[in-house]
């Protein structure tokens, strides 16, 4: 099945006072059309910068994306021109926020921000384009959905306003869409009705999907392959069913270790000690050496590559064959 989205060797580097760093370091993935792909990771693992790299919406300066290819449909997305990505966003590739509070303009309802979506990307009148938004709110259950047009954002609770943002990123039938911690904000009974949607609305659209989350149980409700990452790289690329039955790296380990379980003898959540490395300051040789309980010499010897073992990528020399120094 030919790519949808191809990622390769991006590096995405923010310019700061103590000096250059990448967010993003050397990552590569593929998604075909219609898959649904989770991204996962701890906060400064880089997560969100992928996906606004593959937006183009890297604020520069400070940032940039300093080497790569980001092909969606074949057409290279960094050599695209302002205007020509202008018409790919929202049409094309369209994003869910974190915190969509900040995403909706305060001073401009509802209908007037769906409706400028769908103008900005399609000819047709006023009146078409919020017929299409009363279709839209529908669409994602907001009740009396052509009443809510014409409410401002902080009139709606969290939930409806997220799924807002989702009928505002669904309103041209994007071919991806990016959804990043689209549940965070939310609490969890919100959380589930949201993800429910997502996914209903993923297999009746046909719609590939990137979810960018910190939870692997939310990967485990929606994707269908998962890419773990750290500190700006890819450590693990796998199916969500390999990912669970035997994870290979041992931050993934750490990660599906520390997801509550409903265990009498097991009453407090196991953590990863440490935490993510400053950009500034990363450790020689593999970057998770200094959390990881398997960590020896040739770990610091030089960081490992992204290598393919049983059908799966990893990146551990716990995996791969090497030699001691002097060996």
């Amino acid at each position: 099945m030919s790519a949808l989205l191809t990622v390769r060797d991006l590096r995405t580097e923010f310019r700061t006072e103590d000096g250059i760093f990448a967010a993003v370091d050397g990552v590569d993935f593929e998604l075909a059309a219609g898959e649904v792909l989770g991204i996962v990771g701890e906060s400064g693992s880089g997560k969100s910068v992928t996906a606004l790299s593959i937006l183009g919406l890297i604020p520069s300066p400070p940032g940039r994306v300093a080497r790569g290819e980001i092909l969606f449909e074949g057409r290279d997305l960094l050599k695209l021109r302002e205007r020509e990505m202008r018409a790919v966003r929202g049409a094309d590739i369209s994003m869910i926020f974190q915190e969509p509070m900040t995403s909706l303009n305060p001073v401009f309802t509802i209908g007037d921000q769906i409706v400028e979506t769908i103008r900005f990307h399609e000819s047709v009148s006023v009146a078409a384009a919020r017929a299409r938004a009363v279709e839209l709110l529908e669409l994602v259950g907001i009740p009396s959905p052509r009443e809510r047009l014409s409410e401002y954002p902080h009139q709606l609770s969290g939930g409806m306003r997220q799924r807002v943002m989702i009928a505002i990123a669904l309103s041209c039938q994007p071919k991806l869409l990016l959804a990043d911690e689209p549940t965070t904000a939310l609490d969890v009974t919100i959380q589930a009705q949201i993800l429910d949607l997502l996914r209903r609305l993923q297999a009746e659209l046909g719609m590939a999907v990137i979810i960018i989350t910190h939870d692997l149980g939310v990967v485990a409700e929606f994707a269908q392959r998962a890419i773990v990452m750290y500190a700006g790289k890819v450590v693990e690329h796998a199916t969500v069913e390999e990912l669970f039955e035997r994870p290979l790296h041992p931050y993934t380990e750490g990660l599906l270790a520390s997801l509550p379980v409903l265990d009498e003898d097991q009453n407090r959540l196991q953590a990863i000690p440490g935490v993510v490395p400053s950009p500034f300051d990363l450790p020689p040789g593999c970057r998770f050496s200094p959390r990881c309980q398997y960590a020896r010499p040739p770990c610091l010897a030089g960081e490992p590559a992204l290598m393919r073992r049983d059908g799966r990528d990893v990146a551990c020399i716990r995996h791969q064959d090497y030699r001691l120094p002097g060996g």
